[in-house]
């Protein structure tokens, strides 16, 4: 479990072990490979939800990375989804 205190000193009390490797990644067809992302994802539940300069907030499956849903907002995602009793809240 992840811990912290007041002063943002984060620590993560599990040993990690080496080697590391990427999982999957993701390329929105919107962005078509320009797409830049400001805030952090969201994830809840084995959903990943972020959003970016493509005016586009994206469902993926954290797990494999595909493509769960897609909704297209009127601007940019410059804010960090947040999720709460299943419903996602984000700016736009």
């Amino acid at each position: 479990m992840l811990g912290g205190d007041n002063i943002r000193n984060f620590y993560y009390p599990e040993t990690i072990t080496p080697p590391l490797y990427l999982q999957w990644t993701y390329t929105s067809p919107a962005g078509q490979g320009h797409e830049h992302i400001d805030s952090s994802p969201a994830v809840s539940n084995g959903i990943l939800y972020v959003g970016g300069n493509d005016h586009i907030l994206k469902a993926l499956n954290a797990t494999n990375g595909s493509l769960i849903w897609a909704f297209t907002t009127g601007d940019i995602v410059n804010s960090s989804p947040t999720v709460s009793e299943g419903i996602v809240y984000f700016g736009s």
